[in-house]
């Protein structure tokens, strides 16, 4: 049947399991021939088979045919040459095993789904699941102790969800394979890389877990290249070696939000250009969080970049540009190696926080008044004084605040062009914060916005409602005494009852935030 397979079909047909399994166990379909149980059912033709390869090669199996597997062993090396919809009745019973010859599953035709099966033990150069074809689904699967879990060769629109690929050498890999998704997947503990992108392009890696490889995820090129590979909500942690690597001919890439914690590199960047690193967490990784080798032109900007060994570490590297990041607490925040050659620490209005930065802020702007500086190739000029946080106001526009306050809760509201902050201390010590907050024009008219804090009852003590405006966004500063506050930034055009709605609105919310704080400490007092 010529349909493209979609995750809506996949969990479609699961819903099928109780019934085809009612009906299977009901008819008492597990007859004999011959002495051999027939355990693989033609939903669609009512015939049944003693083996996967026997329903799929039969005549009256037709594309689009549904054919359920009932839980057992098969030893077999299945090949499906026809767009089936092959369902096992159990992930963790129903086990195709390639005895270590072959490929275990070879999927050759288009639109093929299978789903709730166990594949292992195909030979140590061979593949779990081998896709040569296109538009393919394969979700819920375990796919354990092969040479490679899956390996998709010159394929292309196909959906990896939600499967457990383990103990392989290779986890999954893509080879001159495009438009693809991969996402939701469990892959661990696989000898070489858990997910390798080789001059495979424009594919969807995310919300996998990835933890205890030796590489976590490969991007590579060596006569074509790998570019426009979305990499985003993934949790890399624990491999060995890197938790992401781009290497050369790896190009145009985007990295965004992925939890990278505890693998020796974060994100090692290797003789390429033109990737974007944005708003990852990369923590305690043990050599360093972000590595740049040979490399230029690459963008890295709002990452956490906490407790690694070296926060960024550059080898012979120029023109890579890195800003909105927070280096806190690494053991050292920037590593040089070898020759020092210039690259960019801020955009020319704003830089990097750096946690062990001594210099002021006495114009207040939330900028540092000094620069920071690495070495005579590399200064930062405009370093944070507050940590660089950014806000999704809509879908598409974001709203970024530099502050030494934390920040509780971001809310944008559109119906009157407001924006909402909860702050509070970020050391006990603390007696004043700052906001200094990036207001893009098309979320309120900024031509005279203003700040009311808990309602009107604190007076700022300090407000700037323009520090900068580029036409497009606008740049605000303020600061307050500390303790908890809510925060609400306004265009002054408001009509004064809306006005006085919000403020009542505001008054709420700071009470039930006090009161939340009150109760929180007699509860901790109460308990010494």
């Amino acid at each position: 049947m010529g349909r493209k397979l979609t995750v809506l079909s996949v969990l479609g047909f699961i819903s099928l399991l109780a019934v085809a399994g009612f009906i299977v166990r009901a008819a008492s379909v597990q007859s004999s021939i011959n002495g051999q149980a027939m355990r693989v059912h033609n939903l669609d033709t009512g015939l049944s088979y003693a083996t996967i390869q026997e329903a799929i090669d039969a005549s009256e199996t037709s594309d689009g045919d549904k054919i359920f597997v009932e839980s057992g062993v098969y030893y077999e090396n299945v090949i499906v040459h026809k767009s089936l919809f092959l369902l096992g009745e159990n992930v963790e019973n129903t086990v195709i095993d390639g005895n270590s010859t072959g490929n275990v599953v070879s999927i050759i035709a288009d639109n093929v789904s299978i789903t709730g099966f166990t594949i292992q033990n195909g030979s140590y150069l061979n593949c779990g699941i081998f896709v040569s074809s296109n538009f393919n689904n394969v979700s819920y699967n375990r796919i354990v102790n092969n040479g490679k879990g899956i390996w998709l060769n010159a394929s292309s629109g196909n959906v990896l969800l939600q499967n457990y690929v383990a103990d392989n050498d290779y986890g999954i890999e893509l080879q001159c394979s495009n438009d693809n998704s991969i996402s939701n997947n469990n892959i661990t503990k696989n000898r070489a890389i858990g997910i390798y992108l080789y001059e495979s392009s424009h594919n969807n890696v995310c919300g996998n877990y990835i933890a205890n490889n030796k590489q976590g995820i490969w991007v590579y090129a060596f006569n074509n290249f790998s570019r426009n590979n979305l990499i985003a909500g993934n949790n890399i942690t624990k491999n060995s070696y890197s938790g992401i690597r781009l290497w050369p001919s790896s190009t145009c890439n985007l990295v965004y939000s992925n939890e990278i914690r505890n693998n020796a590199n974060g994100v090692w960047i290797y003789s390429t250009c033109n990737n974007t690193i944005y708003r990852n967490n990369l923590v305690k990784n043990y050599r360093s969080g972000i590595g740049l080798e040979e490399c230029c032109e690459n963008l890295v900007f709002g990452n956490n970049l906490l407790e690694n060994d070296y926060g960024v570490w550059i080898m012979r590297s120029f023109n890579n540009s890195l800003y909105h990041n927070n280096f806190a607490d690494n053991i050292k925040q920037v590593h040089v190696y070898g020759e020092s050659l210039r690259n960019f620490w801020d955009n020319g209005l704003e830089g990097n926080y750096w946690s062990n930065y001594t210099g002021v802020d006495l114009n207040y702007d939330g900028i540092g008044d000094s620069a920071y500086e690495i070495d005579e190739n590399n200064t930062d000029h405009y370093p944070l004084m507050g940590l660089f946080h950014v806000f999704d106001a809509t879908q598409s526009v974001e709203v970024c605040v530099i502050s030494n306050s934390t920040i509780q809760s971001f809310e944008y509201f559109e119906f009157n062009g407001t924006i909402r902050l909860t702050v509070s201390n970020m050391t006990v010590n603390q007696t004043c914060g700052f906001c200094r907050v990036c207001i893009p024009h098309v979320l309120m008219d900024v031509s005279n916005v203003t700040v009311i804090i808990d309602g009107g009852s604190t007076t700022p003590l300090y407000f700037n409602n323009m520090t900068c405006d580029n036409g497009t966004h606008r740049w605000i500063y303020f600061a307050y005494p500390h303790s908890t506050h809510v925060i609400t930034i306004i265009p002054e055009f408001l009509h004064p009852i809306t006005l006085t709605l919000l403020i009542a609105t505001v008054f709420l919310a700071v009470t039930r935030t006090l009161k939340i704080g009150f109760g929180c400490r007699e509860k901790q007092e109460a308990k010494e």
